[in-house]
């Protein structure tokens, strides 16, 4: 583990997040018409099929492809599956069910056996943002679980909201890559949003009137879980203005554990909601935070 931790500040020293010298260029489809099209090469992914299933968090990039799904696919299964581990932000189960309706399409909800902070105290931390178990234990295995129940492999294509320029470290996520799970190795994979840029997602949206999560509004950039260690900085800044509770519980379980947020990079709650004040000063000034800064704003947080 010491030597992969090495090997990956060794990597981002000289790269980005998730690039690399051999990664390949994406060339993101603005055009609208063009981004809801499936593409003549993927056609055969679906022939055949009879359920398509969008793993759904509720925002914009999962949406993007549920409603994909049901422009394409209108006349199969259409099902949005989303996963509640317990410490979703309030409201968001009732989001992702509210678009299932206004889609039309069927809405599953899936829960864990589990409890995120039990598991978090007998592990003895929280969840790694380079192996995330919180992902694969409260999220994808409960989701994955219920396909295998109810949908068999040959009659089903799995999507979600996967997209090419988000970082990915050590993933070589392609627009048809299957989960890692082996026990889903027989499911078809499929995510329509990979190569399609944000701005035109949002717009196709926009013009359907398909409903947008409110935590977007209020400064949120993602649907994720209140405790998530991977949050960046404007995320811990919504959190701790708009659920000042769910901050405080955050708070409660670092000085439980002995362990700040964000092992990896020693990153508290406290650094992060700093974090997130410097850069919501910036782009209310229309500023860009370059992605290495983050590192000297977290030395000046613990400066200060």
């Amino acid at each position: 583990m010491d030597q992969l931790l090495k090997d990956i500040k060794k990597h981002d020293d000289k790269f980005r997040p998730g690039e690399t010298n051999s990664r390949p260029k994406i060339d993101f489809i603005e055009d609208e018409k063009r981004a809801l099209e499936v593409p003549a090469e993927d056609a055969h992914l679906f022939e055949g099929k009879k359920n398509v299933v969008v793993i759904f968090s509720g925002g914009i990039d999962s949406t993007f492809s549920l409603f994909w799904a049901k422009q394409n696919f209108g006349d199969r299964r259409v099902i949005g599956i989303f996963s509640d581990p317990g410490v979703e932000l309030p409201g968001a189960a009732l989001h992702a069910y509210q678009v299932c309706m206004y889609l039309e399409v069927e809405f599953v909800l899936v829960k864990p056996k589990s409890d995120m902070f039990i598991e978090m105290v007998k592990r003895g931390g929280w969840p790694s943002t380079i192996f995330p178990w919180c992902q694969s234990d409260f999220v994808y295995g409960p989701i994955n679980d219920w396909i295998l129940a109810n949908l068999e492999a040959h009659e089903t294509v799995v999507m979600d909201g996967s997209s090419g320029d988000q970082v990915t470290r050590l993933s070589k996520k392609t627009k048809t890559s299957k989960s890692t799970e082996k026990r889903m190795h027989e499911y078809a994979y499929y995510h329509p949003r990979y190569d399609v840029s944000r701005e035109a997602s949002e717009k196709i949206l926009k013009h359907a009137g398909v409903p947008f999560w409110w935590g977007y509004e209020m400064g949120a950039k993602r649907t994720a879980c209140w405790m998530c260690p991977g949050m960046k900085g404007e995320q811990a800044l919504f959190i701790q203005e708009r659920f000042p509770g769910l901050a405080d519980y955050v708070r409660k379980m670092e000085k439980y554990m002995g362990k700040p947020l964000e092992q990896m990079n020693d990153k508290s709650f406290d650094m992060k909601v700093e974090i997130g004040k410097r850069q919501a000063a910036r782009r209310a000034k229309g500023e860009a935070l370059e992605a290495e800064e983050d590192y000297k704003i977290v030395a000046d947080a613990q400066d200060s």
